[in-house]
């Protein structure tokens, strides 16, 4: 039926955003580190700091150590990038 439908539908909708915190967290993770893609501080800023917005207050720390070893433009880029995220369907 589509009441049923509708259900599975909402109950993976909010999975979905239940563990996108955490995904945003992991690949913030991935990007310091060098882990399956490049080395790259401005995009785990800016997963660390999506990641912070939701509340995760480990985002928020790695957010904070990795900005101390970011130039004045890659901490912008990665505010910017941030600001400007948009999840796809």
């Amino acid at each position: 039926t589509s009441i049923s439908i509708l259900k599975t539908r909402l109950s993976r909708w909010a999975q979905d955003i239940a563990t996108c915190r955490s995904a945003q967290y992991n690949l913030g993770v991935m990007h310091n580190n060098g882990e399956g893609v490049p080395q790259d501080y401005v995009q785990a800023h800016m997963w660390w700091n999506l990641a912070a917005v939701s509340g995760d207050e480990d985002a928020i720390g790695n957010r904070n150590i990795v900005a101390e070893d970011m130039t004045p433009a890659q901490l912008a880029e990665a505010q910017k990038l941030a600001r400007e995220w948009k999840p796809t369907d």
